[in-house]
């Protein structure tokens, strides 16, 4: 079990890293991303906000969730609920962080709308981890 103590830190320094992106948040979709951030697999997404605690967005097995997460969870049924439960948490949100090289188009166009199109997107939410790679998928801005 990863401490709540260890999720704050990495939080930490993806969140230094999003805050001189100009980054509001990253919706993170990969379980291990998810699991890394969270400290359970059960969540279908986790929010990181620029500055505060992370959330997970759970659709399947929120009582597990709830027991397993360092970080609070709110159930959902589907990805539009997402903007909602954001909102609801008192998050803004104009600019998104998303892992483009796992995010399904479908999903990339609802945040694209729902960011009303200021957007930023990036590969991991490390911003830069594939830059060797293609140095074209650093952080870039959405048109």
């Amino acid at each position: 079990m990863i401490t709540r103590e260890e999720l704050q830190a990495r939080r930490t320094v993806v969140q230094e890293k999003m805050q001189t992106l100009n980054l509001d948040g990253l919706l993170l979709m990969q379980n291990i991303s998810m699991y890394y951030f969270s400290g359970t697999m059960q969540c279908a997404y986790v929010f990181i906000p620029a500055v505060g605690e992370c959330l997970g967005l759970v659709r399947k097995n929120f009582c597990r969730a709830k027991e397993e997460a360092g970080i609070p969870v709110v159930a959902i049924d589907r990805f539009a609920d997402v903007p909602v439960k954001l909102a609801d948490a008192g998050f803004q949100i104009k600019s998104l962080g998303l892992e483009m090289d796992v995010v399904p188009v479908k999903i990339f166009y609802s945040c694209r709308k729902c960011c009303q199109k200021q957007s930023f997107w990036m590969p991991a939410p490390w911003c830069g981890k594939h830059d060797k790679k293609n140095p074209h998928m650093n952080c870039s801005s959405c048109v």
